[in-house]
């Protein structure tokens, strides 16, 4: 991870520089800008004077704007593979749905106009040869065989991982929760892993069920032996099992997985994560209790929105 400034950032996009010589970057699915100073120093290479300037004034492209700066996008995004035909400089329905797309994928609202600081991210996207995944490709194992609405965990930017041959799997945000043991001696070396959503399972029938849930893995010295996870977001707490408990072994750690399931009170705990501004979890193993907090947005976002399937 790179710090720039008082942000921190494990990658992140550098767009171009406002009229008074500031840093404009893409991280954490939004624009910021910083100090030139501190993108030099946390990227040497950095070279001023080939990035575009921002110019906060200019005109919004939309479905109906004509121009060089709409051909230069559509010249963009026939780059990124999101635009068939020429970049005539129309803006039609064609780019109003190529734009939609670029900003499914990077996490940004799709509103299928740009503005200014979009603009500069398409283009630099493109020089770049950064691939845009339809954010919903993921889904496509389970897509028509569920009764539930998948639109909402498109648009809270979740993702499937799903073993077809086994039948399950888990929507989540796509990054697991880390969390390190803290450790005076090596027993007591370990970590954990933790993924917070939605468990997915193929029933007999193929019709696919969604559970709210929580994915535990823990490769530890000393095996942990996971019992029990409290969950509390704001006033609310739950207090559950964990199951589904395999043991195996690790290199020299010992690697215990499970899952824990949870039902309308825990999933309420889910729903208010956003609201509250953090979610606190609690393992309890055989071993002692380890306490994870999540703070992040987005990431509180994502699990308040899998927190509402039911």
């Amino acid at each position: 991870g790179e710090a720039i400034g008082d942000v921190e950032a494990s990658s992140f996009q550098l767009i171009g520089k406002t009229q008074d010589g500031k840093a404009v970057l893409f991280l954490d699915n939004q624009f910021v800008t910083v100090d030139m100073a501190a993108v030099r120093e946390a990227v040497p290479q950095t070279a001023e004077k080939d990035l575009p300037e921002y110019d906060s004034e200019a005109e919004e492209l939309s479905k109906g704007s004509k121009g060089e700066e709409v051909a230069a996008m559509q010249e963009a995004l026939k780059k990124l593979g999101l635009l068939e035909g020429s970049a005539d400089g129309s803006f039609g329905g064609q780019s109003e749905q190529a734009v939609t797309a670029f900003q499914a994928g990077m996490g940004l609202e799709e509103s299928g106009s740009a503005d200014a600081l979009l603009q500069l991210l398409i283009l630099s996207a493109a020089e770049e040869s950064i691939v845009i995944k339809d954010p919903t490709a993921s889904f496509d194992p389970i897509k028509g065989k569920t009764s539930v609405d998948l639109q909402p965990l498109y648009d809270a930017g979740l993702v499937l991982e799903y073993d077809d041959i086994e039948g399950v799997g888990f929507i989540y945000d796509g990054t697991p929760v880390e969390y390190t043991f803290p450790a005076e001696t090596d027993i007591e070396r370990g970590e954990m892993s933790l993924k917070i959503g939605l468990y997915v399972e193929q029933q007999k029938d193929g019709a696919i069920e969604l559970t709210p849930a929580v994915a535990l893995s823990c490769s530890s010295v000393r095996r942990v032996m996971m019992q029990e996870i409290v969950l509390k977001a704001g006033d609310s707490r739950t207090t559950a099992a964990i199951e589904n408990i395999t043991v195996s072994a690790d290199g020299a750690m010992t690697k215990e997985e499970g899952v824990v399931f949870l039902d309308e009170e825990g999933a309420a705990v889910l729903a208010g994560a956003r609201k509250a501004g953090e979610l606190k979890l609690r393992v309890y193993g055989k071993y002692g209790s380890y306490d994870i907090s999540v703070t992040k947005k987005k990431r509180l976002a994502a699990i308040a929105a899998a927190g509402k399937i039911r």
